[in-house]
């Protein structure tokens, strides 16, 4: 019998001899356990098998290449010699190996072609050579030009993963197209609209599986040899059919997310019933939480109002999916007011909340915080009294957001009575956000609650109306949290009690241990309010009491300076340009010989001291950079820009406050730049940096408005261009061309992928997004699963449910 010979070329450098020895030995094991059900023997070419003949070695290695029908590109650390003596265009092997397939499959659609990069030894990417530099211009291109796409692998092992998963794909590929091609012939190629099966739920009434279902299913059992001809989409569709049939005590499994997201590519040839469409929900559902799978779409196409099958599978299904479920109606915002729902709203929420799973528990907690009215009290009062504390102060927290709508003074006696420490600042901002309403007295109380962050807020509360006790400020002066302490601090100071610098340092600033396990150690707390003490002690005086403290200070000593500075920018502008420009050269010389002055020649200290110059100039500079950023016109930015240049300091919002303000698109490169400058020492390792890369994206923005198709010809980091998409109004984001929004979508960082398709949903047509959804789920190119999560809201979904779901999902 005829057997099909399928050619594939393994083209690479000569530094990756493990994978290809592997890649041989996957070749043998797919022939032995398939080539006689597939009826295809694979056969890998590539310059082993070359010859001895005469002539140029790559031209003989060509013509294998061009036999071949799937060329594979494995990639490492060497880009490889160039192939031949004589003069051509080609820098290797393999760049004339790849730029030839190219070519050919660009005009004959042959050979399919996929590149697989291992990531290089660690290290080598601080001096990565001329080799390396190649091989990642190479990526750099392969991504630019989204024509092929790749794979990644760090070792050997992966790489079988990854080869092998890649040569099966592509024979069980071909034996498909070739079945149905000869299934055409065989019905007299009848093909096109007619060939395939309608796309709308089964009408069969109540019943499992309509005619549709019955026919697949009869079809794929009476195939003769199902190994060969069997789709990743019909077996994804054969699974569906089995998850539709639930039935106590078989496993309570769904859907994986790869047969998910088959099944919604190859929706089009499918007539669906609702026990399957109902499965798809609940695998939705599931996996709601990585927003992998798609959800939304199948919801509205249920049986009933959308959200009802959701609700009806929260009461049936296990524990294991209870919580999931529920998650999805929190995100919905489903008001449980379908009158087909089972049981009616506070029954369904009641049957959540007396789980025996905590999972359940917090879910149906969380729903009430987002779904919740101030009628649903009752319903939190037997869980805030609760053993199991972590339910318990999520049941406090939710009844006191549910109570800051109508009667904020409830709210607060839930906050008295529960004494919850750790409280979410967006609760704490909520009961804060109206201060005027709060009573003094109720203030007063609340600044002795365990809460740091509710102590602060009615403190400073109480501060701004000049209305905190001198004997509560004294008390409050040993306070654990460092801002309690400065505001008390600046009570007594209005009230005439004085303090020296050093008084001050010692009530403000603490030794604390932060972190933990290996990343716990020291750290000072309350160094910020003990800067702001300085600069409000300082700014206190004249101008010449302060220039005859500078003229006085030694090496260690400008809050002086900075007080200065900045009171009398304009007088001292001069001054300051020319400290800032020669990085405090010669003001760090003065100041050491006024040491000297005092102490004496000591060769030893002043050595050390010369030592640390770099590290004490360097500080100065920023906080004087600072000073300008805050105090400077546009007549100060070519200082701005020289001394960024020159220093590249750390992030600092002023910076790039002012370089918004005042700066043009010269200066994009110079805010991406300081946004990825972090200083872990300044803000500790778990710094929450959004607020910095939303700072830096809104001024890129604003320097960019009139030449956006520039920006993002640009390289940034996955953070930075994940903020720049989100920052973009839905007009600017519309504008876009389809490529750049699916070169987004197909981004390795997942923030980037989420926010282009989160865009998408709120700024673009259903016609577009329709379009962009056809063009990244066909071919065979990798596909994110987020992005169709999302794109299948845009088009699935009516836009006044799919845009504000979009909007409380954005970055």
């Amino acid at each position: 019998m005829y057997r099909k010979i399928v050619k594939i070329f393994l083209g690479s450098p000569g530094d990756l001899a493990p994978e290809r020895q592997a890649a041989s030995r996957i070749i043998q094991e797919i022939n032995r356990n398939h080539a006689d059900f597939w009826n295809v023997q694979v056969e890998l070419v590539g310059w082993e098998d070359t010859v001895s003949r005469f002539g140029r070695a790559q031209a003989i290695i060509n013509q294998d290449l061009d036999q071949c029908e799937y060329f594979v590109g494995v990639m490492w650390q060497r880009w490889g010699s160039p192939p031949g003596d004589e003069k051509h265009p080609y820098t290797s092997g393999f760049e004339e190996e790849f730029k030839r397939s190219l070519e050919r499959r660009l005009n004959t659609g042959s050979p399919e072609i996929s590149l697989l990069f291992k990531a290089p030894e660690e290290g080598r990417m601080q001096d990565p050579g001329k080799e390396l530099t190649k091989v990642l211009d190479f990526k750099k291109a392969v991504i630019a030009d989204q024509i092929v796409l790749f794979q990644e692998f760090k070792e050997p092992h992966e790489f079988e993963t990854k080869f092998r998963a890649l040569v099966t794909d592509y024979v069980q590929k071909g034996i498909v197209t070739e079945r149905k091609t000869e299934e055409q012939t065989e019905a007299g190629g009848k093909g096109g609209a007619e060939a395939e099966r309608d796309v709308t739920p089964s009408d069969a009434g109540n019943r499992l599986f309509g005619a549709d279902a019955i026919g697949f299913v009869s079809d794929l059992v009476s195939r003769v040899n199902p190994t060969e001809s069997v789709s990743a989409g019909d077996l994804a569709r054969f699974r569906l059919l089995g998850l539709a049939i639930t039935r106590s005590g078989n496993d309570s499994g769904t859907l994986g997310v790869h047969d998910a997201n088959l099944i919604f590519r190859y929706r089009g040839t499918f007539k669906l019933t609702g026990a399957e469409i109902s499965a798809l929900v609940v695998t939705g559902a599931a996996n709601v939480a990585h927003q992998n799978a798609p959800l939304w779409g199948w919801v509205f196409e249920a049986e009933g109002k959308p959200g009802d099958e959701i609700v009806w599978q929260s009461v049936m299904r296990d524990n294991s999916l209870k919580a999931s479920l529920i998650n999805c109606l929190a995100k919905a915002r489903n008001p449980l007011a379908s009158e087909d729902i089972p049981f009616g709203r506070d029954r369904i929420i009641k049957i959540w909340l007396e789980s025996d799973s905590d999972d359940v528990k917090k879910a149906a907690l969380t729903y009430l915080e987002e779904c919740g009215t101030s009628a649903d009290l009752s319903l939190l009062e037997p869980y805030m009294a609760s053993a199991d504390t972590t339910i318990s102060e999520h049941a406090v927290l939710v009844a006191i957001i549910l109570s800051c709508g109508n009667d904020i003074d409830q709210a607060l006696d839930l906050l008295e009575r529960h004494q919850i420490s750790n409280i979410p600042s967006r609760v704490v901002k909520i009961l804060f956000s109206h201060p005027s309403q709060l009573r003094s007295d109720r203030l007063h109380s609340l600044a002795d609650h365990r809460s740091s962050d509710v102590r602060t807020m009615a403190i400073r509360t109480l501060v701004s109306r000049d209305n905190l006790a001198d004997e509560i400020a004294s008390v409050l002066l040993e306070d654990q949290s460092p801002e309690v302490r400065f505001l008390a601090l600046q009570t007594l100071q209005k009230k005439k009690r004085t303090f020296t610098p050093e008084e001050a340092r010692r009530t403000l600033v603490r030794e604390k241990n932060k972190g933990f396990g290996l990343l716990m150690g020291p750290t000072r707390e309350g160094e910020e309010f003990y800067k702001k003490f300085l600069r409000q002690h300082y700014f206190a005086m004249s101008k010449d009491a302060l220039e005859g403290i500078v003229d006085r200070s030694e090496v260690y000593e400008y809050d002086a300076a900075y007080a200065l500075y900045e009171k009398f920018y304009r007088e001292k502008f001069d001054v300051i340009a020319r400290n800032l420009d020669d990085g405090f050269v010669a003001e760090f010389g003065r100041r050491l010989q006024n040491l000297i002055n005092r102490v004496g020649q000591a060769e030893e200290l002043v050595a050390q001291i010369e030592g640390l110059s770099d590290h004490i100039r360097e500080g100065v500079c920023e906080e004087v950079l600072g000073i300008i950023c805050r105090r400077g016109d546009a007549l100060a930015l070519d200082l701005v820009r020289r001394t960024l240049d020159r220093d590249e300091p750390d992030f600092v919002a002023g910076i790039v406050v002012y370089l918004e303000r005042h700066g043009s698109w010269e200066d994009v490169t110079r805010i991406a730049a300081i946004v990825e400058r972090r200083n872990y020492a300044r803000t500790g390792l778990f710094h929450d940096t959004s607020s910095d890369y939303v700072a830096a994206a809104n001024a890129i923005l604003r320097l960019s408005k009139s030449r956006i198709a520039d920006l993002f010809s640009q390289t940034f980091s996955a953070s930075l261009l994940a903020h720049l998409v989100a920052g973009m109004t839905n007009k600017q984001f519309a504008e876009l061309s389809d490529l750049t929004i699916l070169s987004f979508m197909s981004h390795e960082g997942d923030a980037v992928r989420k926010a282009a398709s989160l865009k998408s949903v709120l700024g673009l047509t259903k016609a577009r997004c329709r379009k962009l959804l056809a063009t990244y789920t066909e071919g065979d190119q990798y596909r994110y699963y987020n992005v169709i999560h999302w794109l299948d809201v845009a088009v699935n979904t009516p836009t006044s449910f799919g845009r504000p779901l979009a909007d409380r999902e954005a970055l």
